[in-house]
């Protein structure tokens, strides 16, 4: 949603008169063309390093080397690729424009994200520093990936969280499926602590003007 914003702003500008993005914000996110797939309902062709990816896919993926862009060796599931070196169409038609993208917030799980590309943020990041666009990246630490939803209490950042003593449950992320479960985090970011900081210094920074 936030790219694609970006995208019909940038495209054009009558759309949203005398309004301007001072920024975004994309938890898990990347370019509004991911998970493009021929087969798709509606079907809708994969771009750039997407473009021979392997048809289909689960809409939830974990487990399988497919399951993300990570890796520019193995063919993504079409469904769980995110483009690398795109950020939206605009831009990739004019990288001279790339001077007027406006500032991200990025931040998405480390090792895994059964929602999401694993390599959405990454890729999308990746793509705005070779454009020198003011861009910040943050991932939840590894260690805190099993419990970041309530707040690892070893990290200083989780101080104050009322749950955050739920990850030493010894049953804590012991009994989670692909959608989580009972004492479980869906592995699938929606914010988590240590992002917190940055995330407010991003939007203050961003809106101050």
């Amino acid at each position: 949603m936030v790219s694609w914003l970006m995208q019909v702003m940038a495209n054009d500008t009558a759309a949203f008169p005398m309004m301007k993005m001072a920024g975004g914000v994309m938890l898990s996110g990347g370019s509004y063309q991911c998970y493009n797939d021929n087969q798709g309902d509606p079907a809708v062709t994969p771009i750039g390093s997407c473009a021979a990816c392997t048809e289909g896919g689960p809409s939830h993926c974990q487990g399988d080397p497919k399951c993300n862009s990570c890796d520019a060796t193995v063919k993504p599931y079409c469904q769980q690729c995110c483009p690398k070196n795109y950020t939206e169409q605009h831009y990739a038609d004019h990288p001279e424009a790339y001077a007027t993208h406006p500032p991200v917030f990025l931040a998405q799980t480390s090792t895994i994200d059964n929602h999401a590309d694993l390599c959405a943020c990454k890729n999308y990041y990746e793509t705005l520093q070779a454009h020198n666009v003011k861009s910040v990246l943050e991932l939840v630490p590894e260690a805190d990936e099993s419990c970041f939803c309530v707040g690892n209490p070893k990290n200083p950042a989780s101080a104050g969280s009322p749950f955050a003593s739920r990850c030493a449950d010894p049953d804590w992320g012991q009994n989670c499926g692909l959608m989580g479960g009972k004492d479980c985090c869906i592995s699938h970011t929606f914010g988590f602590a240590s992002m917190i900081e940055p995330a407010v210094n991003f939007v203050l920074e961003v809106t101050a003007n």
